[in-house]
């Protein structure tokens, strides 16, 4: 996996876990599940102990959608990175996504 999956995501399989344990019959048994469970854990440490992460919502290079009737900035917008540095029109992203070339905002 090597880094590649969103913390949140692996957040969601381990809550996922945690519910099957209160089941009476889940999809999985205690020993896959276990062993699921490390490899998320290996996955998170890896990725917390890497670079910071820079999320779209944090990055120079992201406008996220705003409702200019009501102000109300969205969780989803463009990236611009790739419009700059590529000469293709920008990425939609969501608030939550990274990429290797996030640039804390100013």
């Amino acid at each position: 996996m090597a880094g590649k999956l969103r913390p949140c995501l692996l957040n969601q399989v381990l809550e996922e876990l945690n519910i099957m344990d209160r089941q009476a019959h889940p999809a999985f048994g205690k020993a896959k599940r276990d062993c699921i469970r490390e490899l998320v854990n290996q996955e998170l440490n890896q990725t917390v102990n890497k670079e910071q992460i820079i999320y779209c919502k944090d990055c120079k290079n992201c406008e996220l959608h705003v409702d200019y009737i009501t102000g109300k900035t969205f969780n989803f917008g463009y990236c611009y990175h790739w419009d700059y540095e590529q000469g293709s029109s920008p990425n939609s992203v969501d608030a939550d996504d990274f990429c290797s070339y996030g640039e804390l905002k100013e």
